[in-house]
């Protein structure tokens, strides 16, 4: 037998055009029973239900997501987390680095994802420097929250023979400075691969770890149902990349 619950004083947005507004509604177990007037609701409900005041706050559908990359999500929160929402500074994502680093082989490479030069506080891409100095002694590369750009330290440019003699791959872009040198930025999929290959893939034990814990992020945003618009491709545009 499946607990019931009434949620009333709510602005429950229905979708329905013959109802588009309620203000309560029953849940038993994981499923919407009714949704209607609190007195609709009441009559609908089983006895001694217990009820939820939800004080006039607003309530949705569960969203579909029409294309996003599940699976690239999942397998970034192995990663270091380099998002803007968790990091303020270039500082911020070096201590992190460091961090991670104590728990890694020799010569392992460091993944990292999530950065973005529009929300960090010094504004601007990584640069290589930036990354040898928080890990000289590991390949590093960082994806960018959109996954079309990736930061390498010298070490892992080093390790996939991008130098300035390197020339640009057809479709992407190894970005290089006034003097020629790489300075760590690839973009799109066919400069972020040349790092890309080196990274260990993830296995099936992976994804059966990883992808309950995305779904659960993704129930917390209210996104009850998803289409991975990227599936079979993780390790071809970066790994964990978002």
């Amino acid at each position: 037998m499946f607990s019931c619950r009434i949620f009333s004083n709510a602005d429950v947005v229905t979708m329905n055009p013959d109802q588009p507004r309620a203000d309560a509604f029953l849940v038993c177990g994981d499923r919407f029973a009714a949704v209607g007037s609190l007195d609709d609701v009441r009559r609908r409900s089983p006895s001694g239900v217990e009820e939820v005041n939800l004080n006039g706050k607003t309530v949705l559908p569960g969203f579909i997501e029409t294309h996003n990359h599940l699976c690239y999500y999942a397998m970034s929160l192995i990663n270091v987390d380099c998002s803007a929402a968790n990091n303020q500074s270039i500082k911020d994502i070096q201590d992190k680095i460091r961090e991670r680093a104590r728990t890694l082989a020799p010569g392992a490479w460091l993944e990292g994802s999530d950065y973005d030069d529009t929300l960090i506080e010094e504004g601007r891409h990584l640069h290589r420097s930036d990354l040898d100095e928080a890990l000289p002694t590991h390949p590093i590369v960082i994806w960018h929250v959109t996954g079309h750009l990736g930061y390498a330290n010298s070490m892992a440019l080093e390790e996939a023979g991008i130098t300035r003699e390197t020339p640009q791959p057809e479709g992407g872009t190894i970005h290089k400075d006034e003097n020629g040198k790489p300075s760590g930025l690839l973009m799109e999929p066919a400069a972020q691969n040349m790092v890309a290959r080196f990274l260990s893939q993830p296995d099936v034990s992976a994804f059966k770890t990883q992808i309950p814990q995305a779904v659960d992020h993704y129930n917390q945003a209210g996104v009850t149902s998803a289409h991975d618009g990227a599936i079979g491709m993780i390790g071809e545009t970066g790994g964990g990349n978002l």
